[in-house]
């Protein structure tokens, strides 16, 4: 897992009150697997990549729809492994 270097905070709304810039903290998780792809030939890496990107703010004031995210995230991919597997090894959706 890949972390941010340094966290970035929400910056200070304007005088009218509004935030103008949100910063992201973004994280990589990356998962490597070896694979054959033919006989007598050297084994290959397969990359799976998730890029998870949340707003500067959002972890501390609503960590409960952070968690709901990464819950629903991981949730589909657990129901969906077979389809999207098909799909990779197929190319039919």
């Amino acid at each position: 897992m890949f972390l941010p270097g340094t966290f970035k905070s929400l910056g200070q709304p304007n005088p009218s009150g509004i935030i103008r810039a949100f910063p992201r903290n973004n994280f990589e998780i990356l998962t490597r697997k070896s694979v054959n792809v033919l006989a007598n030939q050297p084994a290959q890496v397969v990359l799976i990549r998730t890029s998870i990107s949340i707003p500067a703010g959002a972890d501390t004031y609503d960590a409960v729809s952070v968690k709901a995210a990464m819950s629903c995230h991981n949730g589909m991919l657990w129901a969906a492994v077979q389809g999207l597997t098909d799909t990779i090894l197929t190319g039919v959706l």
